[in-house]
């Protein structure tokens, strides 16, 4: 096993040295589909993580990007970028997608995420004027996953919806690869929607996996079935801090769990790092949403780590 090996990295996403991620420049030169993973949506680090990774990918001749977002955002988004109109960025109006159900929740920061993803998008435009964005998310079309997931009044009784869900991702991501032969796409979600193999991990908690443990992750599927090279994947894992995490209890305290790899992290790092992942076959346990943990063998799933220690 290579010992894991932390390198200071400025985690400014417009601005810092992207000389960290060169160790990913072998496999960035054979892979067509990089993954830009999150352990957590609702921290503002996510979106100085996202940017350093699309810089990179971008002078590494990606220009497509899909992110875990409604295909009618992702559209504007998209626009957004060919032509500077920001007012393609403002909320889209339509009704609230969940009304009742185990998804119902009036703690949504959904103002504050709409202005943080227009500020995001706008540095997107600045820093790689040539992106193509999409949105490979379910949208408010998608009328039977909407429904699925209104009548769920638990996660156990959810499960259909996220397998639905994560059918309307498989389309998504395969349209865009479809109609861009030979560009390279990355997609940006949580981890457990991008796993390179599904198999590999074991994730107990909500839902039994995005898919609800009857349909494969969006990221498993595009490994073994959409594309035939190699793919890149980074997570972004964090330490101490809080949330807006609407699921999580007020006041949103992220708490890496016990022997975890973040938790090993926080004593030794006070500053953002890098981590290249070699030929690791140590299987280990890192925090994913919700303050749960997943375990497996890094070198399975990704090949670079970003910490974040606050």
């Amino acid at each position: 096993m290579a010992r894991l090996r932390a390198i200071p990295l400025d985690l400014d996403g417009e601005r810092g040295d992207l000389g960290p991620l060169s160790a990913l420049d072998q496999i960035a030169g054979s892979a067509r589909v990089a993954f830009i993973g999150e352990m957590d949506h609702f921290i503002l680090e996510k979106y100085s993580y996202r940017l350093m990774l699309i810089r990179y990918l971008a002078s590494r001749g990606w220009r497509w990007f899909g992110e875990e977002l409604s295909a009618t955002r992702g559209r504007r988004a998209d626009a957004y970028l060919r032509t500077g109109d920001e007012k393609l960025l403002d909320p889209v109006p339509e009704p609230g997608w969940f009304t009742s159900g185990i998804l119902a929740n009036n703690r949504h920061p959904a103002a504050a995420l709409h202005a943080a993803q227009a500020r995001f998008m706008i540095a997107v435009r600045r820093v790689a004027p040539d992106a193509r964005w999409f949105g490979f998310d379910a949208d408010a079309t998608d009328t039977e996953y909407l429904a699925m997931a209104n009548a769920a009044t638990t996660y156990e009784a959810l499960r259909p919806a996220m397998a639905q869900r994560e059918r309307i991702m498989h389309s998504h991501v395969a349209q865009a690869l479809e109609t861009n032969p030979g560009e390279k796409a990355a997609l940006l979600g949580a981890v457990l929607h991008l796993l390179k193999d599904d198999d590999a991990v074991a994730a107990p908690g909500v839902g039994a996996g995005p898919g609800g443990g009857e349909v494969r992750s969006v990221g498993h599927h595009v490994a073994h079935n959409l594309t035939t090279g190699p793919v890149l994947s980074v997570w972004l894992l964090h330490g101490r801090g809080r949330t807006a995490n609407p699921w999580l209890p007020p006041p949103g305290e992220l708490r890496p769990g016990r022997r975890t790899l973040e938790a090993q992290l926080s004593k030794k790092r006070t500053t953002p790092c890098f981590i290249p992942v070699p030929d690791d076959d140590r299987r280990r346990t890192v925090t994913q949403m919700h303050n749960l943990v997943l375990s497996c063998r890094l070198s399975d799933q990704v090949d670079g780590l970003v910490f974040a220690p606050e």
